[in-house]
This record gives C-alpha cells, structure tokens and sequence, in this order.
C-alpha cells in the first residue's frame, strides 16, 4: 500500500487519528497516535521513541539496567504501510504496524519484528500461520465482582446461542481487519469462548 492510498483511505473513512503500533520485548503493543493533519509526514518520517521504550517490562517498569535509560530520539518506529488497516472496533481509528529502526532506519537487534522477517527470508519455504483464540466473557455485578457470562457445558448450542451476537460482532470487526474466522465454539470453562482464525502467509 502506498502513501497516497493510505491518505485516500483516511479521507474515505473520515478517519481523525492513526495509531503507530509496535511490539515490545515483552509482547506488549505499544505506540502512539497521529492526528490525520500530521499523518502525511509521520508515515515519512516515522516517529522518535526513547532508548528504554522497547524494555519495559509486561509491569510497564523499565528493565534495571541503566544504560536502557538514554536520551529521547535513540530510536524510530517505522510504519509498514502495508500494514495499515481502518480499524472497526474504535471510531475514527486507523492503525500501521512499526519496525524499530536506529536514528539512521538501520534495522536492529533488539526489534523482534525485524528479526521474524530475517528469519523468515532465510528460510526455503513460505510460513503460514493462524492462531486459535481463547478468551472468556464475564459480566460484571453491581459490587464490582465478575461471574461468568454463562453456565454452558463445552461444545453446546446452549453456549452458541448465548454468545451468539457477541460472537457475530467480533467476527465481524476480525473480518473487517483482514483475518478470517474459520471455526467457533463455547469451550469448557465456564464463559469460556474459542475464534480459529484461517492460516495465512
């Protein structure tokens, strides 16, 4: 996707904000959010993080190790642009996965991105991938505790019908985003859902 696709798209869908999204060594998304007026330029330049971003823990604490406490600008979240999707579960949004690139746009080792794509180009043949999903619903009570969103037993169309517009929404918002959902069904915990999304490259 190009930059003028993306500006065109953000136009289309009347989008106000993009986020730059990228991936900690903890597996936490992270990144900002960029105003459509200041979109063009950041999907140039990218956008300036500080040395410690990358490490901070799932407990967002920075890793005890000063030299992890540098200056700001140490390194730059590239947008993918093919990446970028409207996203259908927050109003006005669009989103573009980064890359963590060196003040230069040198790749480096600390991106765990990066390193994937290294990884997958050396190899002889194409990965593909899905993931199966698990999740619970709970409901929230008035005293703040939480119950299970039902009592269903595993695999039941009791447990289909009741999850079944929740379940329609979120298939809806994955399909929207790209991802096809192949397979669903209550599992055995109490609340308990499953979404199997179709492989892909």
């Amino acid at each position: 996707m190009t930059k003028e696709e993306i500006l065109k798209s953000v136009r289309e869908n009347d989008l106000k904000m993009v986020r730059f999204l990228y991936i900690d060594n903890d597996g936490i998304v992270r990144g900002y959010q960029a105003n459509r007026k200041a979109l063009e330029n950041d999907l140039d330049s990218g956008h300036y993080i500080a040395a410690a971003m990358p490490f901070f823990t799932a407990f967002d604490d920075v890793i005890p190790n000063e030299k992890y406490g540098g200056p700001i600008g140490e390194y730059v979240i590239v947008p993918d642009l093919n990446s970028f999707k409207v996203l259908p579960y927050a109003r006005a949004n669009g989103a573009v996965i980064c890359d963590i690139r060196d003040i230069d746009r040198n790749p480096v080792s600390i991106c765990a991105r990066t390193k994937l794509k290294e990884i997958l180009n050396k190899l002889d043949y194409e990965v593909c991938a899905c993931f199966e999903n698990e999740f619970y619903f709970v409901i929230k009570k008035e005293d703040g505790t939480v119950i299970p969103f039902d009592d269903s037993m595993c695999f039941t169309t009791k447990g289909m019908n009741t999850a079944n517009e929740i379940i329609l929404e979120i298939v809806d918002a994955l399909e929207q985003q790209g991802m096809e959902v192949e397979k669903y069904y209550p599992e055995y915990g109490p609340g308990q859902q499953e979404l199997v999304i179709k492989y892909r490259p």
